[in-house]
């Protein structure tokens, strides 16, 4: 239960920092609270986009081995010259159709999403 509780919190900050990141669209990975919350962590999650501003996200500081580089919106193995983990395909219509059911996102987005949380639990065993 209580580690429940400290993954609920945990998300309650994560979506109040990509509020405030986005708000000033500054780099989440480099605030001091985001670094103190993955020190925490197992396994982290890079989200990246084959944008300008991710590119020098990743210039900055390139992921460390225990961080997964994920590329959003993309179908590539490869962003910006660095391999990916894996790659998020964009798929608006899956989103806006679990957002207007409130139900899972399905489609190759889906099937990406379905396909990290197969790995998580993996490497979480």
């Amino acid at each position: 239960m209580k580690t429940l509780a400290a993954f609920i919190g945990l998300m309650a900050f994560a979506q109040g920092s990509i509020a405030a990141a986005q708000s000033v669209q500054r780099p989440l990975r480099n605030d001091p609270l985001t670094r103190v919350a993955a020190s925490l962590a197992d396994r982290i999650f890079v989200l990246a986009y084959d944008d300008p501003w991710s590119k020098l996200m990743l210039d900055a500081e390139p992921p460390t081995d225990q961080e997964w580089l994920t590329a959003s919106q993309m179908k590539t193995a490869s962003l910006d010259g660095r391999r990916v983990f894996r790659a998020l395909p964009r798929d608006e219509s899956a989103v806006a159709s679990a957002v207007a059911s409130r139900d899972v996102v399905k489609g190759a987005l889906g099937k990406a999403y379905e396909e990290l949380a197969d790995l998580l639990v993996i490497d979480a065993t």
